[in-house]
């Protein structure tokens, strides 16, 4: 539900590296972070955004020879936790529940990762159960090692195999667009 504030939060994030590329001045570099702090809030995908924005700084800092721009990257380090903390206070304030349950990040990244019949790269509905009984009955540190585990196999697999790799993923991305859900 947050794709298109976020989405207008990360345009206006490389508004204001646009802006700094023209007048170099730490406004601009704190904006930036202001900005991915506020998309990354709506949605945590966005934060795509802010490691591009990130390594341009740093880009522009060894280019330079300046600090100014590693201060950008000091602001979307120190924003974007504090925004996602005071969010969860926040909710907390409101609801009395404490957010942060649920399956590791970690799962979705190796659930993604999975070659199933249905299409490459779809959740199995049985490797998912794997992951839900070992967060329900081991606990999230457990699933979390479960999952780190099988990523690093399967990067092995398309270590290995490049061509599989490719293959892998332009099906995945292929059937992903194709799916309107």
């Amino acid at each position: 539900y947050g794709t298109l504030p976020g989405l207008a939060c990360s345009a206006a994030q490389l508004r204001c590296l646009i802006r700094y590329q023209k007048t170099p001045a730490f406004r601009w570099c704190l904006l930036t972070g202001v900005f991915g702090m506020l998309a990354v809030l709506f949605k945590q995908n966005y934060l795509i955004f802010s490691i591009a924005v990130g390594l341009y700084f740093f880009w522009e800092a060894i280019r330079r020879k300046k600090f100014q721009p590693l201060a950008a990257i000091a602001a979307m380090l120190l924003l974007i936790p504090l925004g996602t903390s005071m969010a969860e206070k926040a909710l907390y304030l409101g609801t009395k529940i404490t957010p942060g349950g649920g399956k590791p990040t970690s799962s979705w990244i190796a659930l993604g990762m999975q070659d199933i019949d249905a299409a490459e790269g779809w959740i199995g509905q049985q490797e998912a159960y794997r992951v839900v009984r070992l967060y329900t009955d081991q606990g999230k540190e457990v699933a979390d090692e479960y999952c780190r585990d099988s990523i690093k196999d399967r990067l092995g697999e398309f270590m290995s195999d490049p061509g599989m790799a490719l293959r892998f993923y332009a099906r995945k991305t292929t059937s992903q667009w194709n799916m309107p859900t």
